[in-house]
């Protein structure tokens, strides 16, 4: 299996952190609903989402909180965008009342954004770089795109959390392989950040060193764009495996961030504050990255859905009124 959080220090941070989360205390659970006994097993994106939910509907259920249903919404639209990408997941915790300056220190936020990936195939796939684009695009999403709301009283304080859920079916660096093809090109070194448990910042994601066309998108779309991210990983794998056919699940928060675009800068604190650029430049600077990080799944046939699916919800509000 692969090593993960052998820094000790880092490994004990990560310990404290974990104290009454509510989203951190859910992803413990995970190992329970994935493969305990009497529970189905998950082969899709879709089941780890589904599975991370529930384990989030216990902790609320827990709490005693009123309809804790009503605190999850799925599929979750990225708001004024011209593009239609969602969330994986939106979780909103003002109803727990417990929200204050003191445990905004630890992580906890109202309202926060969950991007969520499952790779499977264990031994039988090789490393595939449409793994690493989607895992960049999915970062910078929860970056750039998640809206940056504020706190009622102190507008320069934000309640926003994001959260990157991501997790593999056998050893993880079968999915997201830190060689790069071009011959004496330097190794990825973000995915080891991004797997490794505690604190890890990102410094960039050198886009120009990767020679596969699978990056194109991204390249053209984000320019000379620049992105540090600061993570607190908390990493789930078996003390003791059997074979390679295992779960290592990562839940990494992200806790800082820093990204700048033609000339434009968007930047998170640990401490809640942040920066922006005006009203105007910041939609263009979303609507740039948004276009940059859109799948290519997504057809005409699919956007004209949406669109159709938009104008019905309108209808919809019009004749409720």
């Amino acid at each position: 299996m692969l090593p993960l959080g052998s820094d000790e220090a880092a490994a004990g941070n990560c310990l404290r952190r974990m104290v009454e989360m509510i989203i951190e205390q859910a992803f413990h659970n995970l190992p329970e609903v994935l493969v305990g006994s009497g529970y189905a097993k998950q082969k899709y994106e879709a089941g780890i989402v589904t599975a991370f939910s529930l384990a989030i509907l216990q902790e609320l259920n827990g709490r005693n909180i009123a309809d804790p249903i009503g605190c999850l919404c799925a599929e979750m639209q990225y708001p004024d965008i011209p593009k239609k990408l969602r969330a994986d997941l939106h979780v909103q915790l003002d109803r727990l009342h417990s929200g204050s300056r003191d445990y905004s220190e630890f992580g906890f936020r109202h309202s926060n954004w969950v991007e969520a990936k499952f790779f499977r195939g264990g031994g039988e796939s090789k490393p595939s770089t449409q793994n690493i684009v989607t895992v960049i695009a999915d970062l910078l999403r929860l970056v750039v795109l998640v809206p940056i709301q504020t706190a009622k009283r102190q507008k320069e304080l934000t309640i926003t959390g994001r959260y990157y859920l991501h997790a593999y079916y056998g050893p993880p660096l079968e999915h997201l392989n830190p060689k790069r093809k071009r011959k004496g090109a330097a190794q990825r070194a973000w995915i080891g950040k991004l797997l490794e448990s505690g604190e890890r910042t990102i410094d960039g994601f050198e886009l120009d060193q990767e020679p596969d066309k699978s990056f194109d998108d991204l390249r053209n779309g984000l320019g000379s764009a620049t992105c540090r991210i600061g993570l607190t990983n908390f990493v789930l794998q078996p003390t003791q495996s059997r074979n390679t056919n295992y779960y290592t699940i990562v839940l990494s928060r992200i806790d800082s961030a820093e990204f700048s675009m033609n000339g434009e800068s968007i930047v998170l604190k640990t401490d809640r504050t942040f920066e922006r650029p005006s009203k105007e430049k910041l939609k263009d600077l979303r609507a740039g990255v948004a276009l940059a990080v859109k799948p290519k799944t997504v057809s005409k046939k699919k956007e004209q859905a949406d669109e159709e699916e938009d104008v019905d919800d309108q209808s919809a509000d019009t004749t409720g009124a």
